[in-house]
Parts: structure tokens; sequence; C-alpha cells
């Protein structure tokens, strides 16, 4: 898993490379929003730079098809970050990155298989980080939970957490909370004493936690982690037994 800002614009270019350097004609800009078109044949692969002003959310994914297409993601000095194949619609890939402030990323698209050849389309878009205005990294500073209410979460550094709770009424619920999106994420649950009541990484969909609890009345304190930073959603259920 970038939006408008006054007074600081979040300029990304985004240009087109061969897999062994650059190619001979002038870089193509991508302005965010706007898509291009290209072919690639078989066992080719296509390199795009991605630079932002500001801190926030890079997206890019592919469009079409005609064709599976694969995207992996890799820091300026070509360190892998992430891959996916089929994130977007269809066999289209997508992949979202929490990107620094002037840092490079580099995107290799390909084929998903290496005989395959065909049109592709191609899409970058970028969310600015929302202001902090809950500052919920501590427990005392816990946001209250809404069943089957999505909440956004986003972590703006290693190692955050983000803290929620949830008022129970009746033993008799069941209280789902699970993950969504692109983020390796956590879940831990606790009781009003500070006691673990369950912990989970991928029991959701993906690399996305999801945590199941049956606890009497009262409140379960959720904290949300993850590996590195970025950006996932969150969502509560309660059922009631039969």
């Amino acid at each position: 898993m970038i939006y408008k800002f006054h007074g600081m614009a979040a300029v990304v270019g985004l240009f087109l490379f061969a897999a062994g350097g650059l190619f001979a004609q002038a870089p193509r800009n991508l302005a965010f929003g706007t898509e291009i078109s290209g072919t690639l044949r078989a066992r080719e692969d296509h390199w795009f730079s991605v630079q932002s002003a500001a801190a926030g959310f890079v997206i890019v994914e592919t469009f079409g098809d005609e064709i599976d297409t694969f995207l992996e993601v890799y820091d300026s000095d070509r360190n892998f970050i992430a891959e996916d194949d089929d994130g977007g619609e269809g066999v289209n890939a997508r992949l979202e990155i929490f990107a620094e402030a002037g840092q490079t990323y580099l995107f290799k698209l390909r084929c998903f298989s290496n005989e395959q050849s065909g049109p592709y389309s191609l899409k970058a878009t970028f969310d600015a980080v929302p202001a902090d205005t809950e500052r919920n990294t501590d427990r005392s500073r816990a946001v209250l939970l809404k069943p089957w209410e999505p909440v956004p979460v986003f972590l703006r550094a290693p190692g955050e957490s983000r803290w929620y709770r949830y008022d129970l009424t009746s033993p008799e619920n069941f209280l789902i909370v699970e993950t969504s999106g692109n983020l390796n994420s956590i879940l831990t649950a606790y009781d009003d004493r500070g006691r673990e009541l369950g912990r989970n990484e991928y029991s959701g969909e993906g690399i996305n936690a999801r945590v199941l609890l049956r606890h009497g009345r009262g409140t379960v304190y959720i904290e949300v982690t993850a590996y590195g930073m970025g950006r996932t959603t969150l969502h509560t259920e309660l059922w009631r037994r039969p």
C-alpha cells in the first residue's frame, strides 16, 4: 500500500532501464496517474527508476490481460526489497513500498514465464503519509475500534507499534482481528492487565496477520507491528457464539 502536499511537491521520475544498463534513448518520465505502454519480449526485463522527493507510498502496477507480469523492487544499490506476481487485477503485478524522501528505487518488470511476450501498460502513483494525529504508539493512547470498520494503520519507523482497543461486553463473543495489505504485519492481543492473549504473523492472507479471541467482558488491547515501515489495514469482526 500519495496525497497532495501544500508547499512541497512530491515529484517522482520513472525512467526506463535495460537489464544490463541504461538504454540509449532519453529516460521516459512518468507523471503520477499517467499510464505508459510497452512490449516485453521473451526473456526480456524492463527496469524503471522511481525517486520520491518526499516520504510516502509508491505504488507501481501493470494493466492488461495479454501477459502475466512480474515485478521486483530494489534499492539504488540493487538490494532486493520485494516482489509480486498477481497482486494487481487478474494476472497483473502490483507493488507498494514505503519510499523515503530523496531515495531512488528500481523496479524490474518481466513476464512470469520466460517464454512469454506481449504488450503491457504500467502506472505509478504516490500517496503521502498523513499527519500522525493519534500518536497511538503506546497502550495508554490506544484507539477504540469499531466492529466491521476498516482502520488504516501507518507504521512510520522500524520497530514502531500502533495500539488499538476493543471493549467486549459479553463472554459469548468471539473477536477476530486481522490485517490486509502488502506489509508483513504482526498482531499481539493483551487483556487489560497486560497479559498476552495471542500473537500472530501469517494466519491472514499472504503476509498478513490474524488473531481469533474468546474473551470475557473487558478491554482487549491490540498491538500492530511489522517488519519494516509502511501501511496496513486493520479489520475487526465480532461474532456471538450460536
